[in-house]
């Protein structure tokens, strides 16, 4: 299989895993009431909740295409 992950060095991998999971468990914690107060979402000013709110749909947009592209893009093509 030519999967360009197994490629990476195994410190990236790791790193490239923990760029998919942090924001998810990041915003589920921010979304319950898992945490202090003070850390609620619904506490934060309005733009600090407006600003991650799009800086998180950007990031599921951005996790969309790269799933897409890992997933059907690179497969079937002949390693050089």
């Amino acid at each position: 299989m030519n999967d360009p992950l197994e490629k990476l060095p195994s410190k990236m991998q790791g790193a490239v895993v923990a760029l998919f999971i942090v924001p998810w468990a990041a915003f589920g914690l921010l979304t319950t009431d898992l945490l202090p107060s003070a850390w609620r979402f619904d506490s934060w000013p309005e733009t600090a909740r407006v600003i991650s709110s799009i800086a998180f749909g950007v990031f599921v947009v951005a996790e969309t295409v790269f799933s897409f592209w890992y997933f059907l893009g690179h497969e079937g093509k002949a390693e050089e």
